[in-house]
């Protein structure tokens, strides 16, 4: 167990690491982040309180499953990555988000958020292709679910996302906006398949998935339904 953490609760730099059982609790104040590891660890059967990005996603062959996340008002659940992410052949299963305690909109909120190159870094570009995300459920509403949104300063494209066995509930009618927005004109998202994701309790299909979600949409091959 980890508790009352200032900072990063766990931080694994090295390759091919394994967090298990673990317990992260009491982060109070911002920039207290859950849990992120390097390219080729895997994650499993944690408990995570965080007071920014819960579930941080930045390198490739990350394994994620068995988590319980309790969210305070700052961060994203699952953060795709700040500045220069690249991480490719992503899975993450088994996640169950108890509440999300977000007090107002921001550019790091959502249960699915990708910040990007938020501060501008010259040079630096990311990468995300091959993900799976799969038996995600809510057990109370929370304020917004989609906050896709890379910083438009470098490329950070995605091809290939999957959502597997959702069943999420979202407060509608507020000042929180689901978006999914690509930030290169000349490289649009791709590759997104929407496969049994059940959204405040009804399937999402080819035709309501923009007016179920009230979905802002930008730079996005129209995704797959299953």
């Amino acid at each position: 167990m980890i508790a009352d953490f200032k900072h990063f609760a766990v931080r694994l730099i090295g390759q091919d690491n394994t967090v298990k059982w673990t317990k992260v609790i009491g982060g109070w104040v911002y920039n207290c982040d859950g849990i992120a590891v390097f390219e080729g660890s895997n994650v499993s059967n944690c408990f995570i309180w965080a007071n920014d990005d819960a579930i941080k996603v930045y390198r490739d062959n990350t394994n994620w499953s068995d988590c319980v996340v309790w969210q305070l008002n700052n961060g994203g659940v699952i953060q795709m990555g700040w500045t220069a992410p690249n991480s490719n052949n992503v899975t993450i299963s088994r996640i169950d988000v108890l509440r999300a305690e977000w007090n107002k909109p921001g550019f790091n909120r959502a249960l699915l958020n990708y910040v990007g190159n938020r501060y501008n870094e010259p040079g630096k570009a990311g990468y995300h292709s091959n993900w799976l995300i799969e038996d995600v459920v809510t057990e109370t509403p929370i304020p917004v679910v989609f906050n896709i949104t890379p910083d438009d300063f470098s490329s950070n494209p995605i091809h290939g996302l999957t959502l597997k066995n959702w069943n999420v509930k979202m407060t509608m009618n507020t000042e929180y906006q689901n978006m999914i927005i690509g930030n290169d004109p000349d490289e649009y998202f791709d590759g997104f398949v929407f496969d049994n994701v059940i959204f405040n309790e009804t399937k999402l299909d080819e035709s309501n998935w923009l007016d179920v979600t009230n979905l802002n949409v930008e730079k996005l091959v129209t995704p797959e339904f299953k």
